[in-house]
């Protein structure tokens, strides 16, 4: 590869649109993409320790903004994650800014669906970098990747923990804008079920407007969960946010985006202009009884049609959620003596008359012990004041 393109499928660091082999500049944005070079086999930041005593141990990933690093943090005997900004980038103060940016952001968030950010700092050759907690899991992209029908109430959950994680953010006066399924990092935990991290937060906008790249007008974010206003370049607020996961919410329903196209100047439109197919149309099956109209929602046009908050849209889905988990417990049990079945409320088995188990009373009640006779209450100092 010559040093003046980039890689077949290379991302443009300043608005994520994919290139192609021997773009000089992003054919979207601009941005002269000359300057942003694959770092070299040799990784000389390996091994190096930065301020604050985080040793730089391996390498784990690679994105549009820099590399990312497991670090060991010697006086507190913990591992990190350490995203270091591209030397490149350096040149281009708008990507600096937006690499603070992310900084900012997600170090204001303390909520368990939030990555968490520990520290900020330079490397030597005056490269930002960001110390994290180093996460163990997957992406929901490959997750997506390998199942891409997840079970409904699984859907459900990630859905609503990515909410909880808006929630925060918005309430900090946060809007991510680019959310999609590479930023939702899953977690197995212990007892079940996943703990979801909403992560990267590159192209945060914050109130303080600190960063120039959030000026109306300049799009910014992943053109298959773009919000119709973001595809326009007009202004964006926390139901952009929300748009994004209803385009999500849609692709584990359905196994599938609502729109799809190698052009992303007709994803846009399609954001814009078209409506998405309907959810019985392609997966009806799988179609819970409200969930169109959640969705329908979420992916309204006009930000003023969507939900208003990450909260009410928490709200509405939790509750289709209980609603859902309850009608999938069984309605009918087994006897323990003749194997029939007979419904779960009868209290005894129509086939062979053998009493029900009571369900409600995991300790059998002795009806040979005698009856004792309450104790009596003993008021406690306030109540008998």
């Amino acid at each position: 590869m010559s040093n003046d393109t980039i890689p077949a499928g290379g991302v443009c660091p300043s608005c994520n649109h994919r290139g192609v082999a021997g773009d000089k500049y992003c054919s979207e944005c601009g941005f002269p993409l000359a300057a942003h070079e694959a770092a070299p086999d040799a990784d000389p930041l390996l091994g190096k320790t930065l301020m604050g005593g985080y040793r730089i141990v391996e390498f784990i990933a690679e994105g549009s903004m820099g590399r990312v690093y497991r670090a060991e943090q010697a006086n507190l005997g913990r591992s990190v994650a350490v995203k270091i900004m591209n030397a490149a980038l350096l040149a281009h103060p708008t990507m600096t800014d937006r690499f603070r940016t992310e900084a900012k952001a997600a170090s204001m968030l303390n909520h368990p669906n939030c990555m968490r950010v520990y520290d900020f700092g330079e490397t030597a050759d005056k490269r930002p970098y960001i110390v994290m907690e180093l996460l163990h899991g997957q992406d929901l992209e490959l997750i997506l990747r390998d199942m891409p029908l997840l079970p409904i109430q699984r859907v459900f959950d990630v859905t609503l923990q990515m909410l909880r994680a808006l929630e925060e953010a918005h309430g900090q006066g946060i809007v991510h804008r680019d959310l999609k399924p590479a930023n939702v990092f899953l977690m197995a935990q212990r007892g079940g079920g996943d703990l979801v991290k909403v992560v990267d937060f590159g192209l945060a906008k914050l109130r303080s407007a600190i960063s120039g790249s959030t000026m109306t007008g300049l799009i910014c974010g992943t053109p298959a969960y773009m919000a119709p206003e973001q595809a326009t370049g007009s202004e964006t607020d926390a139901r952009t946010d929300l748009y994004a996961v209803g385009v999500m919410l849609f692709e584990m329903i359905t196994g599938r985006l609502p729109f799809s196209s190698d052009d992303p100047t007709e994803l846009l439109r399609n954001h814009v202009f078209d409506d998405p197919p309907s959810l019985v149309s392609l997966q009806a099956d799988r179609l819970v009884p409200g969930l169109q109209a959640i969705v329908d929602r979420a992916l309204a046009k006009k930000q003023a049609d969507r939900f208003p908050s990450a909260e009410a849209f928490w709200g509405e889905l939790s509750a289709l959620s209980e609603r859902k988990r309850l009608s999938a417990r069984p309605v009918m049990k087994t006897c323990g003596e003749c194997g029939s079945s007979f419904p779960v409320a009868a209290r005894f088995c129509g086939e062979c008359g053998a009493p029900a188990p009571r369900d409600s009373l995991p300790n059998p009640i002795d009806v040979s012990a005698p009856i004792s006779a309450p104790s009596p209450r003993i008021p406690s100092q306030s109540s008998a004041r």
